[in-house]
This record gives C-alpha cells, structure tokens and sequence, in this order.
C-alpha cells in the first residue's frame, strides 16, 4: 500500500519519517535555502546519517544553539537527537519534529559512575 508521504516526497525531514521514533544524528552544515511558495530564506540542518535535510523553526534552533552556541557554522560535527512529538499548530495538535543535544545525557553518564547507577535503593 502507498503512504501519503510515498505519493508526495519532500526534500526535507516531516516527523512521519521518523516513524514515531528517535534518531541520533551528526551535523554535516547548516545552509541557507528557499522554502515554500514564498521562497522564504530559512536554515536548513544537513546530517552525515539522512539525506533529507531538517528545516529549522526558531524553537529547535534555539534548542541547539543552548548547547553548542548561537553561531550555526559551529554546528558542524555536533549531535542530536531528532524526535517526534505533537505540538499546536493553528488550534489543532499535529506531528512535527523535535530536536535535543545529546552533550547533557553524555556528561551525566560521565558525572555518575556506573556503580553509583547499579547500588541498591534503601528504603
């Protein structure tokens, strides 16, 4: 059977593609291109993993650049995570995608041992 999304490929990253899932990414560049019938200039993240680039709306550019700075040309080589999630849009709750750094998740495994994760809970 044929998906929506088959029938109407994109160029870029929709959260259908992530089938409800999580992905861990590196970043190749950070571009500049026209989206949408109004040829807007917006950034567009390219990764090393997929070939499909991931618009960038203002809420995940300021979740990446709390991490690894506000200059998107030093992105380049850092992870993410990419996942799914709803969110409003227009008075309606629909799928889009969500970005998250993997730096914080990294040094709490490094801060806390692994011992210190496996000693038995008192209670």
């Amino acid at each position: 059977m044929t998906t929506v999304s088959e029938a109407f490929p994109s160029n870029y990253l929709k959260a259908a593609d992530l089938n409800n899932g999580t992905i861990r990414v590196k970043i190749d560049k950070v571009v500049f291109e026209e989206i949408g019938q109004n040829k807007d200039k917006k950034p567009v993240v390219y990764f090393h993993e997929v070939k499909k680039g991931l618009v960038l709306n203002k809420t995940n550019a300021i979740g990446i650049a709390a991490t690894y700075g506000d200059q998107m040309e030093g992105w380049t080589g850092k992870e993410i995570e990419l996942f799914s999630m709803m969110v409003p849009f227009q008075g309606q709750n629909v799928p889009a995608i969500r970005v998250r750094t993997v730096v914080a998740v990294a040094v709490a495994a490094e801060t806390v041992g692994a011992a210190e994760l496996n000693d038995p809970i008192g209670f």
